[in-house]
């Protein structure tokens, strides 16, 4: 009976050895077609979301270049092109002039099968049309009212969430993990790469084993590995993985080797073991019993559970509801560290918490924290773990639950929004109250300064045209004169009034344009002092540097000018006095002076305000809208230009305007 007992010891390891064997090759393919799943979902995923990007954003007959760039830019390409029903480029990002209207059909396979068969289609390692570098490009057709269009954008796979991947797909020490295309060309890997790499180059040995046959063995540099491969469905790429022996069967390298010492032992304990196997088959019996027990509960869950080493963070177990939970399949996350799965921005604080636990301060404890989903993805969850000791009170392992709790994370985030949704609508629903209060005291304002300021040109003009109707015959050719120059002065301080006015109507509405080129500076001068009466021009000393120009609207120029002119003549005393003359290279200072009082220092920081009058000086004894400083400073600003005011030396104003310099003007002057 012994010797039958030892006899099937013996098969038994070299069962257990053969199996283990078997058996990781078997996890290590599945890993594998779990990667080429991921894979090809993702692709899938991807195409379904350009499909739906462009027929919202792409589909209308003209597509703005700033939309196209913003549907590229929702992905991250590096590149992207549209293209017509004749294959021919409409937008590309980055731009090139070179390829727009180019039929890129009949370069790229994969462009020609999307537009020709009207379904999404990957590319094989490619050249980008835009800039030339090595990428693959997924095209997606759609249909719109002008005709079938595809969308197609490129990436560098490596520098992709897709290599991000690659990088932990194969979870082994030293594995390689490769996407390439049918051509042999590498599309990403777990490893760094530059350029276009095809696989016999880069690995050769493991390009020549994948020639062979889908999974193997082969040798490189003395080193037996194994290798599997996926083709990725929807693409013309495949997944090949390989990993040395020596890694894949580690688990079970010392197997074969302690079961025959075990056997060994068995041989020197002899009938001692028979006699204990009765009490132990009774006891396996209950033990057996007991473990059916806590696997159907623990298996049965729909709570996600698992237990985890108390000492390394190892994953000792994990129900199916964590596994679904997490996104992984199977019992893939067996094995597998606790540190592999909380987000690394709150493992301090559960290390925190299971060092506590096993120091004794606690029996164990509840947070809510992140798990990272086979996605990649943070997941909020509600952490309950216990503490489990043996009887000598050394910490075994903890017993944790864990519930997903991200539908009360979204609920109070929806919450968030709809606060923040409000107190945004009630902040412009505030600012549209008060532009409509200033909107509307500027109506009164302006109402006010016309009831006032049109009223006595026009009461001027009415008054003196009866005058002379009815005393024209009585009436010398003097006085006749003289009263149809008062008209004459009424009509143009009415003239004056409407453009003030118009030109306030432009800055209110925001449609003060500035047309801007190239003006003589002495041409403007000459054109404002022409505007002047000739007893003002008299009193005017312009000096202008010769050949100076500047770049500003012509009409915006004179009005400037016209209204310091007047206001010096109206406001100053004695000599006005204009300078023109370069800043620097880049900018021409015009000097209105006079010779008056001045602005009054109160007054001073108003002088730039609309409706805004000095009430102290000369300005109470002239007439005015307080418009004029308000239009030149709109009018400088649209051009580019700034204006400020100083006391002149001794007595009076001083209005400096800088303005842009025109260098091509000034030496069209220069040549003349």
């Amino acid at each position: 009976m012994w010797a039958l007992v030892l006899s099937a010891v013996a098969t038994g390891v070299f069962w257990v050895d053969n199996n283990g064997h078997v058996e990781l090759e078997h996890r290590f393919r599945l890993r594998v077609a779990i990667a080429s799943d991921f894979v090809s979902t993702y692709v899938e995923d991807l195409l379904e979301r350009e499909r739906t990007q462009a027929m919202q954003f792409l589909s209308d007959p003209t597509v703005e270049p700033r939309a196209f760039a913003q549907s590229v830019a929702s992905f991250g390409y590096t590149a992207a092109v549209l293209l017509d029903g004749n294959g021919q480029v409409l937008h590309a990002v980055p731009s090139n002039p070179t390829i727009m209207g180019v039929d890129l059909t009949t370069r790229y396979e994969h462009l020609r099968a999307a537009l020709r068969d009207n379904r999404p289609a990957v590319s094989r390692v490619v050249s980008s049309a835009a800039e030339g570098l090595p990428v693959v490009s997924f095209a997606t057709p759609f249909e719109t009212a002008g005709g079938r269009r595809v969308f197609a954008g490129a990436v560098d796979i490596r520098s992709s969430s897709l290599g991000d991947y690659l990088t932990h797909a194969i979870a082994l020490a030293g594995s390689h993990t490769y996407l390439v295309d049918t051509a042999g060309n590498v599309v990403g890997a777990n490893q760094t790469l530059t350029g276009i790499n095809p696989l016999a180059v880069r690995d050769p040995s493991l390009a020549r084993a994948v020639a062979d046959g889908d999974a193997g063995r082969y040798d490189d540099r003395g080193e037996a590995w194994h290798f599997d491969s996926s083709p990725v469905v929807g693409t013309p790429w495949k997944l090949v993985a390989a990993v040395r022996n020596a890694v894949l069967y580690q688990p079970v390298a010392g197997t074969a080797t302690g079961g025959w010492v075990t056997l060994g032992g068995l041989a020197v304990l002899g009938l001692f073991g028979v006699r204990l196997w009765a009490r132990s088959a009774r006891n396996r019996a209950e033990l057996r019993e007991s473990e059916e027990r806590f696997r159907g509960l623990f298996d049965g869950s729909l709570v996600g559970m698992m237990l985890v080493g108390a000492s390394n963070g190892r994953l000792i177990r994990v129900n199916p509801a964590l596994g679904d939970l997490l996104g992984y399949r199977g019992n893939t996350l067996a094995g597998q560290t606790i540190d592999d799965i909380v987000h690394p921005e709150d493992l301090p604080s559960y290390d925190l918490m299971r060092a506590d636990a096993v120091a004794g301060t606690r029996r164990g404890f509840t947070a809510e924290l992140r798990f990272v989903d086979a996605m990649s993805r943070a997941l909020p969850v509600a952490l309950t773990a216990t503490l489990i000791r043996d009887g000598d009170g050394r910490p075994l392992y903890f017993a944790a639950q864990a519930v997903d709790v991200s539908e009360k994370h979204r609920w109070a985030a929806e919450q968030r929004r709809i606060q923040v949704e409000l107190t945004s609508r009630a902040g412009a629903l505030e600012r549209a109250n008060d532009a409509l209060k200033a909107a509307q005291q500027r109506t009164a304002d302006l109402v006010a300064m016309l009831s006032h300021d049109v009223r006595q040109p026009l009461g001027v003009i009415t008054g003196y045209c009866e005058v002379l109707l009815e005393s024209w015959q009585a009436m010398s050719d003097e006085m006749k004169l003289r009263e149809v120059g008062r008209i004459s002065r009424a009509g143009t301080r009415m003239m004056e009034l409407v453009e003030e006015v118009l030109t306030l109507t432009e800055v209110d509405h925001g449609g003060l344009r500035a047309r801007r080129s190239g003006i003589a500076m002495e041409d403007a001068l000459d054109e404002a002092l022409g505007a002047l009466s000739v007893e003002l021009r008299t009193r005017t000393r312009v000096d202008v540097e010769p050949g100076l120009a500047v770049l500003a609207d012509a009409r915006h120029l004179q009005q400037i000018l016209v209204n310091l002119l007047s206001n010096a003549h109206k406001y100053g005393g004695g000599q006005v006095r204009v300078q023109a003359g370069r800043l620097d290279n880049a900018l021409v200072e015009v000097c209105v002076s006079d010779e008056g009082e001045g602005v009054p220092p109160e007054f001073v920081p108003h002088l730039f305000e609309r409706f805004s009058r000095a009430g102290s000086g000369v300005a109470p004894t002239r007439t005015g809208t307080g418009l004029g400083l308000y239009i030149v400073g709109e009018l400088v600003e649209a051009n580019g230009g700034s204006i400020r005011y100083e006391p002149n030396r001794p007595t009076g104003s001083r209005f400096v305007v800088e303005l842009p310099a025109d260098p091509a003007r000034v030496r069209e002057l220069t040549s003349r």
